[in-house]
């Protein structure tokens, strides 16, 4: 399993750790990792770069947003989740 230092497995005890070592580190391959601030967004809504990642810890939340700021919780993540901008994987805003 990948380390992140210190020899602690990075995705230990998620499904990640379920696939064999040579795929993992290609699926990883690039990846940095990035610390968000408690409320900060994972990914910038102006951002026009497809982005993707998966979450090391803590707890994300997906949401809608209207016009005059209301906010639509539609999923939280956990440990291990694979986390994408919606418009990337579905296409369109």
């Amino acid at each position: 399993m990948l380390d992140a230092g210190g020899g602690v497995p990075i995705l230990a005890d998620t499904f990640w750790s379920d696939l064999p070592e040579p795929i993992l580190e290609r699926v990883l391959h690039g990846a940095r990792i990035r610390m968000i601030p408690a409320r900060g967004a994972v990914f910038a809504l102006g951002d026009p770069e497809p982005r993707a990642g998966i979450l090391l810890s803590g707890t994300a939340r997906a949401f809608l947003a209207a016009a005059d700021g209301r906010q639509l919780t539609v999923r939280y993540d956990r440990r291990g989740a694979f986390l994408a901008r919606r418009s990337y994987l579905l296409g369109g805003d």
